[in-house]
Formats: structure tokens, C-alpha cells, sequence
């Protein structure tokens, strides 16, 4: 599933979202491109594998942050904690572990943590 997804990402145009080619706008503010780049920074340096990183995409005006896949993504990062208002992927390790042993007795962590389909 991750290959494929990542096989994917290039094809998405990161553009202004005026321009009929571009299927992914620009973020709101500089200081949500930077949030969203640093997601990415910390879960790598939290363990989790990053295999795409849009953070390198640039435009002349804009504030673009270009598609991101993280793999290996675990209960307790700060990516798998938070929501991320941005064009991040992520699959965790054991995706399954939230829903084990009293999994009824608890709350889900999240519905997004779900299967991702590509």
C-alpha cells in the first residue's frame, strides 16, 4: 500500500489554486507551512520513516508544502497525537494496536487512523 501511494505523490501538482492544472492550493500563512514542515522534521526524529517529503516544495509566492508520507507512525509521536491541517499522510506501525485487548472499554483514537486506500 505505502508503494503504491508513493508511487502516486509525484503526479499530484502543488500549484495556486487559480491554476486549472493544480490539484493541491498553498497552505494559509507561512507560519502553517512551517507547523506542518515541522511535523514532519519531528516524526522522523520521533522513529517514524518518512518515504515522500513534500516539505522541499517551493513556488515564488505561496505558502506550498507539497504531499508527505510517513510510515511506521506510532501512538504517543507527536504527527499520530495531533491533527495536521496539511497534505500529510501517515500509516502507523501496528495500525491496529488502539483496537487491542478492552478495545470496547475504550475510546478510538482517531477515525483517520483507519485504513488508507490509494
Amino acid at each position: 500500500m505505502i508503494d503504491a501511494i508513493a508511487s502516486r505523490i509525484p503526479d499530484v501538482v502543488v500549484g495556486a489554486g487559480d491554476d486549472q492544472a493544480s490539484m493541491m492550493g498553498p497552505l494559509i500563512t507561512a507560519e502553517h507551512r512551517d507547523r506542518v514542515r515541522s511535523y514532519v522534521e519531528r516524526a522522523a526524529d520521533e522513529g517514524a520513516k518518512v518515504v515522500v517529503d513534500g516539505s522541499g516544495t517551493e513556488r515564488d509566492s505561496g505558502f506550498f508544502v507539497g504531499c508527505t508520507l510517513l510510515d511506521d507512525v506510532k501512538p504517543g509521536m507527536r504527527v499520530y497525537d495531533d491533527e495536521i491541517f496539511g497534505p500529510v499522510i501517515e500509516r502507523g506501525a501496528g495500525a491496529e494496536s488502539h483496537r487491542g485487548p478492552g478495545a470496547g472499554e475504550r475510546q478510538p483514537v482517531r477515525q483517520r487512523h483507519g485504513p488508507v486506500h490509494a
